[in-house]
């Protein structure tokens, strides 16, 4: 034991164990050490579903050979980014609509003129997982792009929905195996019986494919084409579409054309930085739980870390293990995650000095504690609860313990936040939350404590820093320094 350590006696131990499970829950060991995170953290995703019969939209991304030429001074392939950006967009897409993802040039069937994918199929509330599967596509090898064979099959699609439909493209170029491919896309609709909106979206493709672009397109369904030059373009065109999509009284396809013009200011509002490729749902922008990922934070006087000792899993669902030491002791716990990027806490241990002392699980939650990324955006609120129940035993002490939360946060305005390990960007995120405890023992009623937390979350780090005050005690924790593969 190192200088500056003492032996805790064993009344002690028993009077600490005693004193943080009897008295306010395990969450007020967890107060100690981190605000208010601990084990009040969890992330629950429950989105209600959405009524059948809104709008429905397919959208169509190309992965022929061709998407994956550099994109003109963005670092990436036309792929990548077109990639990221839809799933920014779609991700905080109004849920009541009904959405689907095809791709073609992937590679998903033999004949190249007939490789078209129904990725996600059609149905309500799975913008999150459309935004998730988006990164799953890779790029074909036949030369060949069957544009038009997509678009056939996307309306084929589409006329099992109620509507209004819309359609919207990303490509690289034009469609190379049907000749008639316009007047086919044209025919198909006529027997569909549904009034369709298309939007093709072109990025960076040379002119003379965007004239055969547009041509296909003025003459399949009196649709709207746009090429967008760049990045920033194709982020305003998209956007444009989307917010027709989720109101078309409020953005007309002028303003979509409009959005195409270089320089053009679109109000998409504040969104994630493009380019986050999340490994598994546990893999949260905000809260990258990536296997082997480390944190280490100090407060006053104490400090302790959290690694992630496994990742189980895919996009749509994962289970992360982690372990959260600090001096004396450590808890283990697992978060379940689902497709939206979003986890939530389910159950854990607590350890003193080699012994388990607790294990504890929510029995029962809703809401939302953290937004999925495309949601989490400044001036966002949202409220949640969840129920905790522990059990536990040491030093002669034993009993039950329920604590029931319920938290009102509020997503403040991003920033730039300089600690130790360099300067974020964070989104912070403030909690108004009341604990309230019950006990098998001690003869006492409930127990109740509330309080005010401020969490910032770093965009491809993780929590920067945590600032608390519950029951007139304040506190501050910091990043020290952190690992994430």
């Amino acid at each position: 034991m190192t200088t500056g350590q003492t032996t805790t006696s064993s009344a002690q131990r028993q009077r600490t164990i005693y004193a943080a499970l009897g008295g306010c829950g395990l969450l007020a060991v967890c107060a100690c050490f981190v605000g208010v995170i601990g084990l009040g953290i969890y992330y629950f995703w429950g989105k209600s579903a959405a009524v059948a019969g809104e709008p429905s939209v397919e959208y169509i991304l190309d992965a022929s050979p061709r998407m994956l030429n550099p994109a003109e001074g963005d670092g990436g392939t036309r792929l990548s980014v077109a990639q990221a950006i839809l799933a920014e967009i779609i991700r905080p897409a109004d849920a009541a609509t009904t959405a689907g993802l095809r791709v073609f040039g992937a590679g998903a069937v033999a004949q190249p003129c007939q490789d078209t994918n129904l990725v996600v199929p059609l149905s309500a509330s799975n913008q999150g997982q459309i935004a998730d599967k988006l990164f799953t596509v890779s790029a074909g090898s036949a030369a060949d792009a069957a544009l038009a064979e997509a678009m056939v099959n996307a309306i084929r699609d589409l006329a099992a929905t109620k509507g209004p439909h819309s359609l919207v493209v990303v490509t690289g170029g034009a469609d190379s195996c049907t000749p008639q491919a316009g007047e086919l896309i044209k025919a198909e609709a006529a027997r569909a019986g549904i009034k369709l909106q298309t939007f093709v979206v072109g990025f960076q493709v040379d002119d003379k494919e965007a004239e055969a672009v547009k041509g296909l397109v003025d003459e399949s369904s009196g649709g709207t084409f746009v090429n967008a030059l760049d990045q920033q373009t194709l982020r305003n065109v998209l956007t444009a579409v989307q917010n027709h999509v989720d109101e078309p009284a409020a953005t007309t396809v002028e303003d979509v054309r409009a959005a195409a013009t270089p320089g053009a200011v679109v109000d998409i509002g504040p969104t994630v930085d493009v380019g986050y490729q999340s490994q598994t749902a546990c893999d949260h922008p905000y809260l990258p739980l990536r296997q082997g990922a480390t944190w280490t934070y100090a407060g006053d006087g104490f400090s302790y870390t959290w690694t992630v000792d496994s990742v189980s899993g895919d996009l749509n669902n994962a289970t992360a293990q982690v372990t959260f030491s600090f001096d004396q002791g450590s808890m283990t716990y697992t978060w379940q995650c689902t497709a939206g990027g979003v986890t939530y806490f389910q159950a854990g241990s607590m350890s003193f000095e080699g012994s388990t002392v607790a294990n504890f699980t929510v029995t029962d939650s809703s809401g939302a504690s953290l937004l999925p990324a495309g949601e989490l955006i400044p001036g966002a609120t949202w409220s949640n609860a969840y129920t905790m129940a522990y059990t536990f035993q040491a030093e002669g002490v034993s009993g039950d313990i329920t604590t029931s939360v319920t938290e009102a946060n509020t997503a403040g305005p991003k920033e730039s936040m300089s600690t130790g390990p360099g300067t974020f960007d964070v989104i912070p995120v403030t909690s108004n939350s009341t604990y309230t405890s019950t006990s098998s023992f001690g003869g006492a009623g409930p127990t109740t404590f509330s309080g005010t937390s401020t969490i910032y979350y770093g965009y491809g780090v993780g929590i920067i820093r945590i600032v608390s005050n519950f029951s007139g005690t304040s506190s501050t924790t910091e990043l020290v320094s952190y690992s994430v593969p």
